[in-house]
């Protein structure tokens, strides 16, 4: 199984593949975590993608490295590397929405590991409110709300929902 990831920011494992410099210091996070356990299966062939200043392309531990200067590169790539799935890691930035188009108009399935609105969705799940304030790019052309997402989510635990939710500071 091949799968592309796009993640926001320059693994550490990438920037040494790629021999770039000055990657982002996120060692020990659930990426590099996720990273290392996905490196022990022997039949997937793992894509890694981000977008940075410079294009670069390297290999290291059997996983593929990319980084892109530009999204427009996104269309082009999965038609090359025609992953069996793309996994986007985070709604919170704009390269997200590019590639989930990219990857629906390729007929390309697409993993989302929500972050970085879960936090602004989770202070109105309970109160009957469409969170206003969840408008990443991604969410905004997702068909479900923020809420419904929250929800569909929180099915699985529903005995641990709380009645009220603390508003975040913003």
């Amino acid at each position: 199984m091949h799968i592309l990831w796009l993640v926001r920011t320059t693994l550490p494992q990438a920037a040494a593949a790629c021999g770039l410099a000055g990657a982002s210091d996120v060692s020990g996070s659930w990426l590099t975590g996720q990273l290392a356990a996905l490196r022990a299966c022997p039949n997937l062939h793992l894509t890694v993608l981000c977008v940075g200043k410079a294009d670069a392309d390297g290999t290291a531990d059997g996983v593929h490295y990319r980084v892109v200067r530009d999204t427009a590169a996104f269309a082009p790539l999965l038609q090359a590397e025609r992953p069996d799935l793309v996994h986007i890691w985070g709604t919170e930035f704009d390269p997200a929405a590019v590639m989930a188009d990219a990857a629906r108009a390729s007929g390309l399935p697409v993993l989302f590991s929500v972050q970085g609105v879960m936090r602004d969705c989770a202070a109105h799940l309970c109160d009957g409110a469409v969170p206003v304030r969840c408008g990443t790019p991604l969410i905004k052309s997702f068909p479900a709300s923020c809420s419904t997402i929250c929800r569909r989510a929180l099915t699985h635990w529903p005995q641990r929902r709380p009645q009220h939710w603390p508003t975040p500071a913003m």
